[in-house]
């Protein structure tokens, strides 16, 4: 796994064994970002269930201001610290300790978010829990791109604030892009 764009261009990420991580593939990356184009250069990203932080660290090579990644697991954690000082973006990253649904209630989200990658784990409804917790922080991810990831036979279901901007499927992986109202638009 790598960095595919930016100025980490062919950096290499690792990705710790043994657990149930699941990196999203490359090719899925290089679409993602196919598909949200510019809106990532000067953007501030949040990167939820960040496991390796390949998302938000392809965000700030491609030009992003700032990545906040959010992983409850200290062994990953550990990799996601090693991955950001490989691409050199200590200053551009803040990894916060937590699970995704207790910071989403109470962590700090001031100076807001342009998109959000999240990537919770397949199966079950983590991904519309997901969705209804951003949905509560409106004020701050008003107007935000919401990029999930999720199984292609997961039933995502976004509240009225959230609408499907488009969906795709890659194999295993399905992606669907949504829009938190109150804002511009994806």
């Amino acid at each position: 796994m790598r960095i595919i764009s930016g100025i980490a261009k062919g950096r290499r990420l690792k990705c710790p064994r043994g657990l149930r991580t699941r990196p999203t593939p490359d090719r899925v990356r290089e679409s993602v970002f196919s598909i949200i184009g510019e809106k990532i250069s000067g953007s501030r990203v949040l990167d939820l269930y960040a496991g390796t932080g390949a998302m938000g660290l392809e965000a700030v090579s491609r030009g992003a201001d700032a990545a906040v990644l959010v992983e409850k697991n200290p062994l990953v954690r550990r990799v996601l610290r090693d991955n950001i000082a490989a691409c050199g973006f200590e200053g551009k990253t803040t990894v916060m300790r937590s699970p995704v649904l207790p910071f989403l209630r109470n962590g700090d989200l001031d100076g807001g978010f342009d998109v959000v990658f999240a990537d919770p784990p397949y199966g079950g409804n983590e991904a519309t829990l997901t969705l209804m917790a951003l949905s509560k922080r409106a004020k701050s991810l008003q107007g935000c791109l919401i990029v999930m990831e999720h199984g292609p036979w997961d039933t995502v279901t976004p509240p009225a604030s959230i609408r499907v901007v488009e969906n795709r499927k890659y194999g295993n992986t399905a992606l669907t892009f949504f829009h938190l109202s109150g804002g511009g638009e994806a």
